[in-house]
């Protein structure tokens, strides 16, 4: 399968599960639906890039079917950005800052403990 189909099958999966996702949380002051999926996403991204650099030998349309594909999909900034300058049309200034603040920071840590607890969990395997 060439690496643009890959993308695109990934994508339109990723986009599906996006958008059940913001079906299954209902809009309330705060975007959960958008703040779950990119979490979620960082993590998944997080787990297969150690996995796939450390541990695991892949194609690379396989890779670009689940990194930018399917997690590219999933994730949203433009959705991050949108709900931030609805708070900021809204005046909300404290709730804007809180939000970006709260998402940039747990995206980190969730990417950063995601790394090390799958390098644990692998125990360093090299790639064979």
């Amino acid at each position: 399968m060439p690496k643009l189909v890959a993308v695109f099958v990934g994508g339109a999966l990723g986009t599906v599960l996006r958008y059940f996702s913001m079906l299954l949380f209902n809009q309330t002051s705060f975007p959960f639906a958008t703040f779950t999926v990119n979490m979620l996403g960082t993590l998944g991204l997080i787990i297969f890039y150690t996995l796939a650099t450390h541990t695991f030998r892949l194609e690379d349309e396989t890779k670009a079917f689940i990194a930018t594909g399917l997690f590219g999909a999933l994730t949203t900034f433009s959705a991050l950005a949108l709900e931030v300058s609805i708070y900021l049309t809204n005046e909300e200034y404290i709730q804007a800052l809180l939000y970006m603040v709260i998402s940039y920071l747990c995206g980190l840590l969730i990417a950063i403990l995601g790394y090390r607890i799958t390098l644990k969990i692998t125990n360093n395997q090299v790639k064979q």
